[in-house]
């Protein structure tokens, strides 16, 4: 694979960019189960959980959602959590093609996701300034809990402990949050179990006086870190530049410094990524033979054209690339 026509793809911008916590897709109206009615809870010991219980974020798992069979469109969406940092979770979402960020913050009672972009890249987006509000869930876990968003929504607690069934399994210790958008005419239903987080979500919307639904369920839970790839530079002898990708294993708070040091045999100290400046730091522990190819395997990596380098704290080379280079 040539190197410039990898970059040139690699680093222009995406303008497909998803405005939701989870993607969903389309479905039927009896999706629960044959004779599911929204709202209408059980008595339940809820209350005396936290929302804890229910978003345990647990490390190096995949949750995995799919669209039901009769739906119209087949969509597959897998969530992964990148990084667990006390009170801020980070996850990667990803579905038809594309990766995203979701950064979650659950502090006093309620969580909310505070951050997203276009696309993922494998940096801490935990201390990035937020750049949305969307309240997920609001505690105590009760029948009737109510709240507000920016977005114009109101969100309540509409049912607890419903028994819920998807192809994953079965689930009773459950919370159902019903969102309804007043003013847009569409409301949305999810359902979250103890321990999986969300298991199964309904958009339903009304478009010319027909009702239309949009349905994903929780297909699977698959244990084990991240797999994907990078593509390492290499230079001939002739100072040609090709790019060919290697399969890596990324784990929930992966330490990246340590990663690229057994990918390209060199000591790194660390990797520092800036969304905000757009800029890679890298300090390396020992000198680099070939600073290019080195460079712009980091490079392709983050999607971020602009790296400096130093060596134990001392400026070595810098590169910056355009997007259309």
């Amino acid at each position: 694979m040539r190197l410039k026509k990898y970059l040139k793809k690699a680093l222009l911008p995406k303008t497909f960019i998803f405005g939701v916590f989870f993607i969903v897709s389309c479905s039927s109206e009896n999706a629960y189960n044959n004779n599911y009615e929204l709202g209408g809870g059980y008595q339940s010991q809820a209350e005396y959980l936290s929302i804890s219980d229910f978003f345990t974020f647990e490390p190096n798992t995949t949750f995995i959602m799919r669209s039901t069979a009769d739906s119209p469109i087949e969509i597959e969406q897998e969530i992964f959590t990148t990084i667990i940092s006390e009170n801020y979770f980070q996850q990667r979402i990803s579905s038809m093609g594309f990766q995203i960020p979701a950064v979650l913050r659950y502090s006093d009672g309620v969580l909310r996701q505070i951050y997203t972009s276009e696309f993922y890249r494998h940096e801490d987006l935990t201390n990035e300034p937020p750049n949305m509000d969307n309240v997920i869930l609001v505690e105590p876990l009760a029948l009737g809990t109510t709240w507000q968003t920016p977005d114009g929504a109101t969100s309540e607690i509409t049912a607890v402990n419903r028994e819920v069934t998807t192809p994953y399994g079965t689930f009773t210790d459950t919370i159902e949050v019903t969102r309804t958008f007043a003013d847009e005419g569409y409301s949305v239903v999810t359902v979250f179990a103890k321990g999986y987080a969300m298991v199964w979500e309904r958009f339903q919307t009304t478009i010319n006086g027909e009702i239309s639904y949009i349905t994903i369920e929780l297909v699977n839970v698959v244990e084990g870190p991240l797999e994907t790839s990078i593509f390492v530079v290499t230079q001939d002898e002739y100072g040609e530049l090709d790019a060919e990708p290697v399969t890596v294993y990324i784990n929930t708070n992966q330490d990246f410094a340590q990663l690229f040091s057994e990918l390209l045999s060199v000591e790194i100290n660390s990797i520092e990524v800036s969304e905000e400046e757009q800029i890679i730091r890298v300090d390396i522990a020992e000198p680099v033979e070939l600073f290019q190819p080195f460079a712009l395997t980091i490079i392709n990596f983050y999607v971020i054209g602009n790296l400096t380098l130093t060596l134990n704290g001392e400026f070595l080379e810098e590169i910056f690339l355009e997007a259309s280079e």
